[in-house]
């Protein structure tokens, strides 16, 4: 039995009703990419807003939500969401469990806010996350010990333009699985070894430039990692005295040279 054409547009319109039909004034919500969306971003919005449980691409960016509390998102019905994006909300605090029960979230993009910390178990129950925004934060440290969950399908890690000055050798243990691309430039390194990036078996990206580079012995530990682990530099960075035409073969040499493997990318 064929369906009428007006039939169907029909019941397109009845299900697009039933799942928009609670989308408030200041939100629009309709379908992006085959996704059901909700578009919020820069309204003022100091609290999450109540939507439909079939949320699957929520944009909150641009309010300041100043906080986000525990089980954030889950406590109004929001479980279903795939895409959030948090970017410039002024968030400072983030609970442990402020995205518990988002276990289909497979991005989340908390950039350009005021975080100073998070909690070892904040992702944990995000088993299907793929990518992670946390640039242009204020995160001091990641660690000490192991800094996130077990996240087995994570990609994209992204710390840029934080002030991070130390990371803990086990920070990125439950990430070595499968993460590709981890991001760090921008931070107030100083020195760094290659520990917390020993153990991974897809890193293919490690971006380290534009840090106050300083304690050589460490970065010359650094240089060999890179080059035991196939990881070639495509950018070189001078922060010392060395001029740029001796750069490279400074580096090669194990001189007192902060530019080593800023930017780097895995072989193939």
């Amino acid at each position: 039995m064929k369906t009428l054409p007006w039939l169907s547009l029909v019941l397109v319109g009845v299900v697009q009703a039933e799942w928009s039909s609670t989308c408030p004034d200041f939100c629009d919500c309709k379908w992006i990419s085959g996704k059901k969306s909700a578009i919020c971003s820069d309204q003022e919005l100091r609290n999450i807003p109540r939507l439909s449980s079939e949320i699957q691409h929520l944009n909150l960016s641009g309010n300041p939500l100043r906080s986000l509390p525990k089980d954030a998102f889950s406590s109004i019905g929001l479980a279903h969401v795939q895409k959030l994006y948090l970017s410039s909300c002024s968030i400072k605090t983030v609970h442990r469990s402020a995205f518990d029960d988002l276990g289909n979230m497979i991005e989340l993009d908390l950039s350009g806010n005021a975080i100073e910390n998070l909690p070892p178990e904040t992702f944990t129950g995000c088993i299907r996350l793929q990518m992670l925004y946390l640039s242009r934060n204020s995160l001091l440290k990641i660690g000490p010990g192991v800094a996130f969950p077990k996240l087995p399908r994570l990609r994209t890690l992204d710390l840029s333009f934080n002030k991070i000055k130390d990371i803990s050798d086990k920070a990125f243990l439950n990430l070595q699985s499968s993460v590709i691309t981890v991001n760090l430039r921008g931070n107030m390194l100083e020195d760094l070894l290659p520990e917390p990036f020993m153990g991974f078996k897809e890193l293919k990206s490690l971006v380290l430039d534009h840090n106050p580079w300083r304690c050589y012995c460490y970065l010359r530990r650094l240089r060999d990692f890179v080059v035991q682990a196939k990881l070639i530099t495509v950018e070189w960075y001078v922060v010392n005295a060395i001029p740029l035409t001796s750069q490279k073969t400074a580096v090669e040499e194990g001189l007192r040279v902060a530019a080593i493997g800023l930017v780097t990318q895995r072989t193939t």
